[in-house]
């Protein structure tokens, strides 16, 4: 009876292990592509990094040339286009993860069964620490799946930050039009306030010239009145003149040449 037992026991433990070495093979093939998939989304999200960055620079160099409704219909499409991208990454990480769950789940089972059958044998022991190894790149594995969720965050605060650029962009812009406006119309009045100065001192320099003409005449005239004067007195120091006469006569000449407005002066002859 004992002998029965043993032997059922024993066939049952070389089912569980042949079962065993089958969802092992199984499992380092799920791995093998769990790695593959992590590389392919790792370059993928590289690449996204590299492009929004890049597009970023890019579109805020077309955007400066654009009207306001025009850079909000581009916000637009770049927002919608990111969240679809980030909504990708959602779906393949949710699925990787709970693919990780079922694989680690199995492992639990594997274990339990391994521990219940009670195998030491050398080959036994050698797939338990496969079995144990495993454990440990799922153990890597579930690591690099948190690093993913932290990628999905990084784009969600992405997200978030062009949808705040959005709703400040158009109101920014509108200020901008409008300080535009307010200094071209500042500069058109500067200008004429620049012209009427320059025509003004145009005037003044033309009146400043007419000026000093008319005293250079004035003066060139005095100068011949005074000559003429002096001749005049030469000529008549020859001739007997009583001397009240002359004096009278040549300060009335003088106040003739050097005020020839004066007109209350008296009659001294």
């Amino acid at each position: 009876m004992l002998d029965g037992d043993t032997k059922a026991y024993y066939e049952a433990s070389l089912r569980y292990l042949q079962e065993a070495k089958e969802k092992i093979h199984s499992l380092r093939t799920e791995v093998r592509e769990l790695r593959k998939d992590y590389k392919d989304h790792l370059d993928t999200a590289e690449y996204l990094f590299d492009q929004a960055f890049q597009k970023s620079k890019e579109n805020y160099t077309k955007l400066l040339n654009r009207t306001a409704s025009q850079v909000v219909t581009a916000m637009d499409y770049e927002v919608s286009s990111k969240l679809n991208q980030l909504n990708a990454l959602r779906h393949q990480t949710k699925a990787k993860t709970q693919k990780a769950e079922d694989i680690e789940a199995e492992v639990m089972t594997l274990r339990r069964r391994i521990d219940d059958a009670k195998i030491c044998s050398d080959h036994e022991y050698r797939l338990i620490q496969n079995i144990r190894n495993l454990e440990n790149k799922l153990e890597k594995a579930a690591m690099k799946s948190s690093e993913t969720v932290h990628i999905g965050r990084t784009y969600e605060a992405i997200r978030h930050k062009l949808i705040e650029e959005k709703s400040t962009y158009t109101t920014t812009v509108e200020t901008l039009e409008t300080e535009i406006r307010r200094c071209s119309a500042k500069l058109v009045e500067v200008k004429l306030v620049s012209e009427d100065a320059v025509t003004l001192r145009d005037q003044a320099r033309a009146e400043l010239k007419r000026h000093e003409e008319i005293i250079y005449s004035q003066k060139k005239r005095r100068e011949l009145e005074v000559v003429n004067m002096r001749r005049t007195l030469d000529a008549c120091k020859g001739e007997p003149m009583p001397t009240r006469t002359l004096v009278v006569s040549s300060a009335v000449y003088i106040i003739d040449c050097f005020y020839p407005h004066h007109h209350g002066r008296k009659n001294y002859s």
